[in-house]
């Protein structure tokens, strides 16, 4: 089927899929050409997004996040906004940047994960947004002729934004959130809630809304550092919140654990991070650490044709620099191994199941002998790798810095031995196999 020298991984526009030959039989994987593309992964960005030049597109492009939620919008008392410190609307007009709808629309330009992008107004309990909002409204309502009618209209029609979020922290008055959030829809936008504390206020507020509102982004972090999804589920009558952290006080690690604690148990189909940076910074690790926590991704065991043994994550390591090497099968979430296109669609990265990290040369070494280990994968080549066919259903995996293959040092068959590159041979410790496991769930 595969000429030797073939490289396997061939991902088209068409199917996003991967072949492997397993066992004699054609093994059809299927992968998304963006892992965790079916799952909400939303990131906080502010004045950088004002407006965002083309470093700034391309690399929210390839970030893994589809939803971005620019803050902080801010209304004054006369209904003018401001985002962040900048003036765009005054009197009802549009007086921002002429070039910033068309710059964000670039961000959901192909090819890009980008689909939604919300304006966030409030953010804190000294923002006096919704209190002026409140004072509005009694004074004007909020029909075609009314300040806020106007102001958001120019807003809509100069960004091109799909929703907008309410972050209330210090107002809390249902009756004028319900008739905003009202006027909002018939704007045609979407209102989505971002709560923190005040559980029967935001209850109040989506009930009254209701379908208005399509999301509700639930800050699990900071105010809201105690709070449970599933009484926040259980308030809003069984609709599921997408829960939020805050990359100051989790790390890649803990934010894929509970993502998917969440994902496993109350069923949530999204999440949040709160990160305190600039594109590109180190989005991906971030964005990778949702989707291997919220995606129901296939795993595999990738076993050594010399050794029999399989590719093994010592001691189920979760920081940089934690050795692979091989060890006997032991059912353990340590050996089980996922396999994703890389952002360009050229390769391969080799990410833990576990760790959410990715099988990476040491120290981006070009040398033989350079050994396996993991690290929070940044597009490095050293963490990218190519499957060439060695027949039979065994693969040789290349790793794209140094064209070297992977091995197990030495033709060792004993347990953590370790797995290195080196000049292809031919040999058969340089030679590996992938059995598909079952999707994962609890404790396996």
């Amino acid at each position: 089927m595969f000429s030797p020298a073939k490289c396997l991984f061939c991902k088209t526009a068409r199917t996003g899929r991967v072949l492997f030959h397993v066992a004699g039989l054609a093994l059809l994987l299927l992968f998304p050409a963006r892992v965790g593309a079916d799952v909400v992964k939303g990131l906080y960005v502010g004045s950088d997004f004002y407006a965002p030049g083309d470093s700034i597109q391309s690399a929210a492009r390839v970030s893994g996040f589809n939803r971005l939620f620019l803050s902080f919008l801010h209304i004054d008392a006369g209904g003018d906004i401001t985002y962040n410190n900048t003036p765009v609307v005054q009197n009802g007009v549009y007086v921002g940047d002429l070039a910033w709808g068309t710059q964000l629309a670039a961000l959901k330009t192909q090819p890009t994960d980008i689909h939604r992008i919300e304006l966030v107004i409030g953010g804190d309990q000294e923002d006096a947004s919704f209190t002026n909002i409140k004072h509005l409204i009694a004074a004007q309502g909020t029909d075609a002729g009314s300040i806020l009618n106007r102001s958001f209209l120019a807003l809509k029609k100069a960004t091109g934004a799909e929703a907008i979020q309410f972050a209330d922290e210090k107002t809390c008055d249902v009756q004028s959130a319900v008739a905003f959030g009202n006027m909002i829809a018939e704007l045609g936008l979407k209102v989505t809630l971002c709560p923190s504390t005040n559980q029967n206020f935001w209850a109040a507020v989506k009930s009254q809304l209701g379908t208005n509102v399509d999301a509700i982004y639930l800050q699990c972090y900071a105010n809201g550092a105690d709070n449970d999804p599933y009484s926040w589920n259980k308030a809003f009558g069984g609709f599921k919140v997408y829960p939020g952290l805050w990359g100051n006080t989790d790390t890649p690690y803990s934010a894929l654990t509970k993502m998917r604690n969440w994902q496993q148990n109350l069923g949530i189909t999204g999440g949040y991070m709160w990160l305190n940076g600039f594109m590109p910074g180190d989005t991906l690790k971030w964005s990778g650490a949702l989707s291997y926590g919220l995606d129901s991704i296939s795993c595999l065991r990738i076993i050594n044709k010399n050794s029999g043994k399989s590719l093994n994550l010592v001691g189920g390591g979760t920081t940089n620099a934690s050795a692979i090497r091989q060890s006997r099968y032991q059912f353990e979430n340590d050996q089980r191994w996922i396999l994703l296109p890389t952002e360009s669609g050229g390769h391969l990265k080799i990410v833990s199941w576990l760790s959410g990290q990715c099988a990476s040369i040491a120290y981006s070494s070009s040398l033989a002998g350079a050994q396996l280990w993991t690290w929070d994968y940044n597009s490095d080549p050293s963490q990218q790798f190519d499957l060439v066919d060695a027949g039979n259903g065994w693969f040789k995996i290349k790793n794209v810095r140094s064209g070297l293959v992977l091995e197990v040092a030495g033709g060792s068959m004993d347990d953590e031995a370790a797995v290195q590159q080196n000049m292809d041979t031919g040999a058969a410790n340089q030679q590996w196999r992938f059995y598909p496991l079952r999707k994962h769930v609890a404790g396996i």
